[in-house]
């Protein structure tokens, strides 16, 4: 995982959803989405932190530059990187 690689953070895969932090869904046009940093702690243990649209995921676009863009986004907004439109 790219975040690992710069800044202080390692990534624990759990089984169940409950469990996890950071839970990432797939549901299909919600389009991608995340919470922000520690709002996810706000999110009851059911729902998700985070949403990556299959509508966009294939195995065409797996490799692809924006949809990697995409997931690198969505994983530094639930890590607490705040989003360009809220920036001061």
């Amino acid at each position: 995982m790219v975040w690992t690689e710069h800044a202080n953070i390692n990534f624990v895969f759990v089984d169940e959803m409950s469990l996890g932090k950071i839970r990432v869904g797939f549901t299909v046009g919600a389009g991608h989405w995340s919470s922000i940093g520690k709002d996810c702690e706000l999110v009851a243990s059911d729902q998700y932190t985070m949403n990556l649209d299959p509508l966009d995921i294939n195995e065409d676009t797996l490799d692809q530059p924006d949809f990697r863009k995409t997931v690198l986004r969505q994983f530094g907004h639930v890590l607490g990187r705040i989003p360009e439109h809220q920036q001061p």
